[in-house]
């Protein structure tokens, strides 16, 4: 492996005001991630089920849910086309949710 296809993490903590099953539904209900982070979203939230999100008719991001888990734990791949080029990806996401 060279150093530019190592893997790298990026962790990072947020502390969102609402119950895991609240914020669960913004990840896997494509409405509410309408609501939050894009303008169009297609959401399989199943192991192996796909997911589009379109942010602006140009720049979107696609990946496939990996694990998950009700209300507990979401784990997903994405890449990002954008419009003037496409990210290098896929990448890992862990999302653990706790009260």
């Amino acid at each position: 492996m060279t150093n530019a296809t190592a893997t790298r993490a990026i962790e990072r903590e947020v502390f969102i005001n609402a119950a895991p099953e609240i914020v669960w539904r913004y990840f896997t209900d494509p409405d509410r991630m309408v609501k939050w982070m894009a303008r169009e979203a297609t959401l399989d939230p199943r192991p192996g089920g796909g997911f589009l999100l379109d942010y602006n008719g140009f720049d979107r991001a696609r990946g496939t849910f990996v694990a998950v888990e009700p209300h507990t734990r979401i784990v997903f791949t994405w890449a990002i086309s954008i419009s003037i080029a496409s990210a290098p990806g896929p990448w890992w996401a862990r999302i653990p949710l706790a009260a």
